[in-house]
């Protein structure tokens, strides 16, 4: 059985390539990709933040990481990053934890993911 993430990262796409471009065009090729140089960083930290707090059982910061990780993909259009950490905030804060591992497993593949996809927008204009 498909988890919701992997549902969402099936019938959403990676990125939403206009946002991108629309960005890539008002700030320059340079400027674009320090922005998503910018975003991993920042993922890579949320995640770790988010990686111990549930480890911790401390979902209510866990939320909050999730929330802000929802809130960076939702600024660059990628759209199933950003669903994906909705979905681990709901998660958190309703402190749903069957398969909370489960979704930060997958929650770092689409960050990996999400990233590429958003330097291939870039690159392409």
């Amino acid at each position: 059985m498909l988890s919701s993430a992997d549902k969402i990262e099936m019938e959403t796409p990676l990125v939403e390539a206009d946002q991108m471009a629309a960005l890539t065009a008002a700030a320059g090729v340079e400027t674009a990709m320090a922005i998503i140089a910018a975003f991993k960083n920042s993922n890579e930290e949320l995640f770790e933040a988010l990686t111990n707090q549930i480890r911790e059982n401390d979902y209510l910061e866990a939320a909050k990481s999730a929330h802000a990780l929802k809130g960076s993909a939702a600024n660059l259009g990628a759209i199933a990053l950003s669903e994906t950490a909705r979905e681990m905030e709901i998660a958190c804060k309703e402190k749903c934890t069957a398969d909370l591992e489960q979704k930060l497993q997958a929650l770092q593949a689409l960050m990996d993911a999400t990233t590429t996809a958003l330097e291939e927008v870039v690159n392409g204009i």
